[in-house]
Order: structure tokens, then C-alpha cells, then sequence
């Protein structure tokens, strides 16, 4: 089953935000967060997490998605998310997909924004994806998701040996 990413992304800032003193959440970490469920699903379980058409775009900060851009456009990328921010509490996966998105969670929720920022834009797919052009110039370019399912499931092999 395909996921909307405005369905993940109540989910995770639900889960985020439930212990009020353990996470931040602003939009920069949002992206990065969902990007790397989406890119890690590609490389772990050779499919999408989200449903068609869901695509990142390589900006100077990191992978953007535009309907969540779009979503959060009047927060600066650094700003607080807050819990009134959610759409619908009314979300529901597969309990595998439910697994998968914590276990993302687990592995990338400790990061802030900036940091997970400077993880993506220092990993191929991003840098591909802005060949030609500088480090701060604006750029649209989908990110590849098939460079992204090659790129990830090397390193989901290289942890597993």
C-alpha cells in the first residue's frame, strides 16, 4: 500500500512531539525525515513509501518536497513545528509500514535539522541530482529515485556484512 506524505508527516510530528522535551521538529528536519523513509524504503524493500508522484527536489538545504514545502511555506525552515500543526490525528498504516517509519525514526529523529542536512547533502543522490550547479544556487531537480534505491541499498548492505 502506497502512503500520502502529509499522512506520514501528521505521523511523525505526532510521534516527535509527544514528549514535548525529547524533540524539536521544524520543516528542514520534516524533509529530511520523510526523504530518508522514502529513500530507505527504495533501498530496503525496493519500493516507494509514498504513493506516485512524491518526489524531492535537491534545494541548497537538502531534499524538499514541494507539498510539504507548500504545507509549511509561512514557517521559516527553521522554526518550530507544533503539534496543532497536523492535519488529521486520523492516520493509519500497515502495521510493516508503521515499523518502517520508526525504525527511521530511531535512527534519524536524535538529528536536527542542520544536521540532517549536512547527512543528505554530503550522500550521491542529492549531489547528482545539483551536478552543474553551485553549492547556494537554486535548483529544482528531483532527486533520482533510482540512484536512490542503488545508493541506499549499498549502504543498507555495507551495515548488514
Amino acid at each position: 500500500m502506497m502512503n500520502s506524505i502529509n499522512n506520514v508527516a501528521d505521523y511523525v510530528i505526532v510521534s516527535l512531539l509527544a514528549d514535548k522535551s525529547k524533540y524539536h521538529l521544524s520543516p528542514a528536519k520534516l524533509h529530511k525525515l520523510l526523504y530518508y523513509i522514502e529513500a530507505w524504503s527504495l533501498g530496503i524493500n525496493d519500493r516507494p513509501f509514498f504513493e506516485a508522484n512524491t518526489q524531492f527536489e535537491a534545494w541548497v538545504h537538502g531534499p524538499v518536497n514541494i507539498a510539504i514545502f507548500e504545507r509549511f511555506a509561512a514557517k521559516s525552515i527553521y522554526e518550530d513545528i507544533r503539534i496543532e500543526d497536523i492535519i488529521s490525528s486520523d492516520f493509519r498504516f500497515e502495521e510493516a509500514d508503521e515499523r518502517f517509519i520508526n525504525y527511521i525514526l530511531e535512527n534519524y529523529a536524535r538529528y536536527n535539522g542542520y544536521e540532517l542536512e549536512v547527512m543528505c547533502i554530503n550522500e550521491l543522490p542529492w549531489k547528482e541530482a545539483r551536478s552543474g550547479c553551485s553549492r547556494f544556487e537554486e535548483c529544482h531537480n528531483v532527486i533520482d529515485e533510482g540512484l536512490m534505491k542503488k545508493y541506499y541499498r549499498k549502504r543498507y548492505e555495507d551495515i548488514n556484512e
